[in-house]
């Protein structure tokens, strides 16, 4: 059974190294070429936005008062 225990050792030193690699991805999202597409992206999500937001706000009329309850 020692000897069983003995190879579990190197597995979990590689384990409580694995979080350092979250530090690699930070390179990756530094590639100009991803930070050109994300910028498209947000600005063609903030029209998208802005442009159903002017075509629901004018399809439709202001209430108007009506003078018999009045």
């Amino acid at each position: 059974m020692a000897e069983e225990r003995i190879g579990a050792t190197d597995g979990d030193s590689r384990t409580y190294w694995a979080w350092t690699e979250l530090f690699r991805t930070f390179q990756v999202a530094l590639d100009p070429k991803k930070l050109a597409l994300a910028a498209v992206g947000i600005f063609a999500m903030w029209f998208g936005w802005w442009l159903l937001s002017v075509i629901f706000y004018n399809s439709r009329s202001e209430p108007r008062r009506s003078s018999a309850g009045t």
